[in-house]
């Protein structure tokens, strides 16, 4: 019974203590072939948060949140303003780090570049544009392939990336990850 109070107090003093704390955004963009300057429609894009807490053997950073939408025909995508709940020990929450992908396509942000720097934070309040290069052969698409796992964040969050990636594995003959249903 001690114990059932003392875990209830502490909850209510953490509800209590606890704000709403936004990360901004929009976020939006718009992705083209890097060659040819065509959009890219159907591409995925997915947007990851990390929060940092502070614990007594140090700072510790985690994955919080991700959203994932498609490009549009024309190649843009925009992810809607979001906030966060801020609870004790959280120092900040970092973010949103993208990762955009097409199959037969470099992934951003390590295969594809932003078009120009971005004076802010890349996607925030204006559109940026990403050039991404079309890889030419089935052995590029293999040593190039993005892994299909966000550690800390469910499947269901970013289960269109999921079935991007496994589309591609199937065309190169890998295996695949499994999919929500």
């Amino acid at each position: 019974m001690k114990n059932l109070f003392l875990l209830f107090s502490v909850t209510v003093i953490l509800l209590a203590t606890s704000i709403v704390c936004s990360a901004a955004g929009p976020w939006r963009g718009k992705v083209i072939d890097a060659e040819t300057k065509r959009p890219i429609g159907g591409a995925v894009v997915v947007a990851v948060w990390h929060k940092v807490k502070d614990l007594p053997l140090g700072p510790y950073t985690s994955n919080i949140d991700a959203i994932e939408t498609v490009t549009d025909k024309d190649g843009n995508f925009e992810i809607p303003a979001t906030s966060f709940l801020y609870i004790p020990f959280l120092r900040e929450i970092k973010g949103p780090y993208f990762t955009i992908f097409k199959p037969s396509y470099g992934y951003f942000p390590r295969y594809a570049k932003l078009k120009e720097p971005h004076p802010v934070t890349p996607f925030e309040g204006i559109s940026t544009v990403v050039e991404m290069t079309k890889w030419k052969t089935a052995e590029e698409r293999k040593q190039n392939l993005l892994s299909g796992d966000i550690i800390g964040i469910p499947r269901k969050k970013y289960n269109l990336l999921i079935k991007a990636i496994n589309e591609e594995s199937r065309a190169i003959g890998l295996p695949t990850y499994p999919e929500e249903k």
